[in-house]
This record gives structure tokens, C-alpha cells and sequence, in this order.
């Protein structure tokens, strides 16, 4: 939930890795997961504008 809330801020990599102490492989991994709940995997849109969307 943090990490969606901070991509939806429009927060990019470098700033989520040094907010949530992660590596950048972590914060990949992370979005690709939210992604997948989402049902975005094969589609071309961007998270943080599907996120925008939903409020």
C-alpha cells in the first residue's frame, strides 16, 4: 500500500529506493507484483496513471 501510494505522488525508483530503504531490484519487483494484482501485466499503461484513476 505505501509503495502505491508513493507511485501514485508520482515518486520515481531513485526516491522510493532511499524513502523505503530498498534496492532498486526490490522496488522492480514490487511494481511488476502490483502490476499483476492490478491485472496490468500485458497492457500499456502506466501505474502511476491507472492509480491516479481509481481515486
Amino acid at each position: 500500500m505505501q509503495l502505491a501510494n508513493f507511485i501514485r505522488l508520482g515518486k520515481i525508483t531513485k526516491e522510493l529506493m532511499e524513502l523505503l530503504n530498498l534496492s532498486v531490484n526490490t522496488v522492480q519487483t514490487h511494481c511488476n507484483n502490483l502490476r499483476k494484482k492490478l491485472g496490468l501485466s500485458n497492457k500499456k499503461i502506466n501505474l502511476r496513471t491507472y492509480l491516479n484513476s481509481l481515486l
